[in-house]
Parts: structure tokens; C-alpha cells; sequence
């Protein structure tokens, strides 16, 4: 199985390449104060690509993208996940986090609880710390600051992981689950509402996607990453701004079918539109590092 905490992935565009310092034995990394975290020593390490992340440059031609999925799935883990706790709660205590070490902290002695099971959203406006508290539940960023407990297996889905490889349907979805057999890739499409649209493909499951091969649309593609993203069984699935660059009744429609679709797993939603809100159990506003509580059941 293949995680997004088991996979490489760079800082998100517009952050600059920061060190990634790990946090001390008791689970706490140094203290953030002024910008900076006490001992940071510029040390630079390279995460690993998201389920379904394009490779650096873009999209790539058959061969390199068949040969990029083998060399994906044959990849050992570059950190061992973190355990979960036995009810699958999530705590995030005094959080500090972000990119640069040389810049203020995109999170600052920020507080979270994701009880198993739940729906939360976090809103705010793009480059407001969402992105950067998703890398640091998925592994790929480690914090200055404060303690995180409780992650198990999490899955990001979101514009830069819901890249489609030129390759087959199946092959696309296998990158989660290698061993998927074509029943449970049929019932995960059918899970995102994309059991109609497979339907209408020329070879099913084998149809050919990207170069040379079949389109597919914006929210189709973020509804083929979900697919793949709950072939990977995920403890925390995250949703990052899920619904961007769609018109409103396609939001609300793809918002619909993703929550759904995620029933049974804990969710935490990023975003900074209203879609899907009216389903979460609490919301929080991310505003200069911290939360504050909107609306809760």
C-alpha cells in the first residue's frame, strides 16, 4: 500500500525550500519564537512525490510516466509512519510550522483536535498556512514546535496530487494498492461517482488516460484521486481546497459525492469556499497561524 506520508513531495509553489528539522525524543521540536525554531540548523532533506503527483516539470510522455509508477510503487518508505493512537484521534498541540526557517512561521501555537470519524474544515485564504498544516499531518514536513499525535496512514488529495499518469485506468488507481483486484478499483470509482464515466471508456479499466489517450475533466480528475486516495485505506484523509477552479454547482455536486465517499474515515477539509460546510461537524478559521473555532454541531 502506498501513503502519502510514504511518498516524496517538494514545498508547495511560492514556499521556498526549508530545512526539515526532526522533532526531539519526547515528540516536541524546538521552541518557535520570533521566526525562528531554537536549533535550527539549515539542514535541507527532500520529501518524497504524493500519491499521484506529477514529477518535477510537469506532465510526462507514456514511457516516462509507466516507468515513474514502477519506480513509485518500488520504492521503500523514506520515514517510518507515525503510529495511531488506539481510538484514531488526532491532537495537534502548540503547533509551530513552516517552510523557510530564515522566515515567520506559516503556524504559530496552533491547537487541533480530529476525533476519529470526524469532519472538520479549516478555512482560510490561499498562502494563510492550510497547505502547510496538511504537510505536516501528512509526514512530509516535520514542525518546529509543539507535538502531534495520533496520525496513522493520510492521504492528501488535493490540486497537486490529483495528477493523472499517461497510462490506464487501472494503472492509475493501482498506484495506491498495487494488488487491488479490478472489483475493488470498480467499487472505488463507483464510491466518487465515476462508475457512469467509466462506463462510456472504449477498454474499461484498461482504457488509456493522458498522452495519446482519453481527457478527462477537472472534477473528474479530483474525483479519480479520491478513488485513489480510499484505495489506500487511509487512517486521515485530506482534502486540500478539493473544489478549486470548479463553478459552484460543480463544487457543491463533487463536495456532495467526496463526503460521502469518505464516510467512516476521519476528514479534515482546507479550503477558503463555503462548499461542503454544512456537512462537517466543526469549522475553524485559520487567521495569522492559529485557529478559531466558527462552528461546531
Amino acid at each position: 500500500d502506498v501513503s502519502s506520508s510514504e511518498l516524496p513531495h517538494p514545498p508547495p509553489p511560492g514556499a521556498e525550500e526549508g530545512a526539515r528539522r526532526p522533532p526531539s525524543r519526547d515528540g516536541r521540536a524546538g521552541q518557535c519564537r520570533d521566526g525562528f525554531a531554537e536549533g535550527d540548523d539549515g539542514e535541507q532533506q527532500h520529501g518524497r512525490p504524493l500519491v499521484g503527483q506529477a514529477a518535477a516539470g510537469g506532465p510526462q510522455g507514456g514511457a516516462g510516466d509507466r516507468t515513474r509508477l514502477a519506480e513509485i510503487a518500488a520504492e521503500p518508505p523514506a520515514a517510518s509512519p507515525r503510529p495511531a493512537s488506539p481510538a484514531g484521534d488526532v491532537r495537534l498541540r502548540g503547533l509551530c510550522a513552516g517552510w523557510d526557517p530564515g522566515r515567520e512561521p506559516a503556524l504559530r501555537d496552533l491547537d487541533l483536535d480530529l476525533p476519529a470519524g470526524s469532519r472538520i474544515a479549516v478555512l482560510g485564504p490561499s498562502g494563510g498556512g492550510k497547505s502547510t498544516l496538511a504537510a505536516v499531518l501528512a509526514g512530509l514536513l516535520d514542525p518546529r514546535a509543539g507535538t502531534v499525535t495520533g496520525v496513522g496512514r493520510t492521504v492528501l488529495v488535493g490540486d497537486e496530487t490529483d495528477h493523472v499518469f499517461a497510462s490506464t485506468v487501472r494503472e492509475n488507481l493501482r498506484l495506491a494498492r498495487p494488488g487491488a483486484t479490478d472489483g475493488e478499483l470498480h467499487a472505488a470509482l463507483a464510491r466518487v461517482r465515476l462508475d457512469g464515466w467509466l462506463a462510456q471508456q472504449p477498454d474499461g479499466l484498461g482504457s488509456w488516460l493522458g498522452t495519446g489517450g482519453g481527457t478527462i475533466s477537472g472534477g473528474q480528475r479530483r474525483r479519480l484521486a479520491t478513488a485513489r486516495a480510499l484505495l489506500a485505506a487511509p487512517d486521515l484523509l485530506i482534502l486540500d481546497e478539493p473544489t478549486e477552479g470548479l463553478d459552484e454547482a460543480g463544487a457543491e455536486a463533487l463536495m456532495d459525492d467526496l463526503l460521502a465517499a469518505s464516510a467512516g474515515h476521519t476528514v479534515l477539509l482546507l479550503t477558503h469556499r463555503t462548499d461542503g460546510l454544512d456537512q462537517v461537524d466543526a469549522r475553524f478559521e485559520l487567521h495569522d497561524g492559529r485557529l478559531a473555532v466558527t462552528a461546531a454541531r
